[in-house]
């Protein structure tokens, strides 16, 4: 069953081929939920309610909409964690670039890992393509995951589970999914926005709990980084390899994620 522009319904078909999802003129956010509660749900809409407007996105729908949209999807499943998306498109037009009338809103839900089973992975620095800090789709949760993939493949063909984009200045921003925290001597730090870096929501939490700063990371913090994770709304994740070089694990729990 999906939710769609205000009804649910059991076609998930129902999205047609003619929406601008198919350009990419979309942003979403996908929420955790822990046995049918949302965690951090009206953060990620409030999110995506911001995302949408970098995008001139009217959403025809309130967060309070929504929440309860999305409340009542996941009352119809019997997973112990699901993944919530809520997608705004441009809506359906006409063949090219011109903005339709009235946007699409879906949502979906899926059943999602624990995420206190996540693994530790390896990473790849990609130093040949750089993410453009000036562009504003660097920022934000849009349906352009082209890049991310394609280079997601070829890390996993090269032996690792995900690569680092560096940007323009050759400052670390983030991985293909995840925001990226580094502990160093006891200091916790992540990339700053303006390095075309997303607002993470579970970025936001750990910068709550651990102080962390931001301040701008070059390949050289990364590698002398005594610890190092991928975080996301679905797991954070040590990084045990970085390129050729190995780091030391441990967990970094949030206090309220699973409560």
């Amino acid at each position: 069953m999906i939710w769609i522009n205000g009804q649910f319904t059991e076609n998930d078909m129902a999205l047609s081929v003619l929406d601008k999802l198919n350009l990419g003129m979309s942003v979403f956010t996908t929420i955790l939920a822990n046995k049918k509660k949302l965690i951090w749900v009206e953060d990620h809409i409030e999110r995506l309610f911001r995302h949408a407007s970098v995008l001139d996105l009217k959403v025809p729908f309130s967060i309070q909409d929504m929440s309860s949209a999305g409340q009542e999807l996941l009352s119809k499943t019997a997973w112990d964690f699901s993944a919530l998306r809520i997608q705004v498109t441009a809506g359906i037009g006409a063949r090219g670039l011109e903005y339709p009338e009235k946007p699409t809103v879906f949502i979906t839900c899926n059943e999602a890992a624990n995420p206190a089973n996540a693994s530790s992975v390896s990473v790849i620095v990609e130093k040949k393509y750089r993410r453009n800090e000036t562009d504003p789709l660097s920022r934000i949760k849009s349906g352009n995951y082209g890049t991310s993939a394609l280079f997601r493949k070829q890390a996993k063909e090269q032996g690792y589970d995900d690569v680092i984009f560096l940007n323009m200045k050759g400052n670390i921003t983030c991985a293909t999914t995840s925001n990226i925290i580094l502990e160093k001597g006891g200091r916790f730090m992540t990339p700053p926005l303006e390095d075309g870096v997303m607002d993470g929501i579970t970025r936001a939490k750990i910068m709550d709990q651990y102080d962390a700063q931001t301040i701008s990371l070059t390949l050289e913090d990364l590698e002398q980084a005594d610890f190092i994770w991928l975080a996301n709304s679905f797991a954070i994740r040590p990084v045990l390899r970085v390129d050729n070089i190995e780091k030391d694990v441990r967990p970094l729990i949030l206090q309220d994620w699973l409560c």
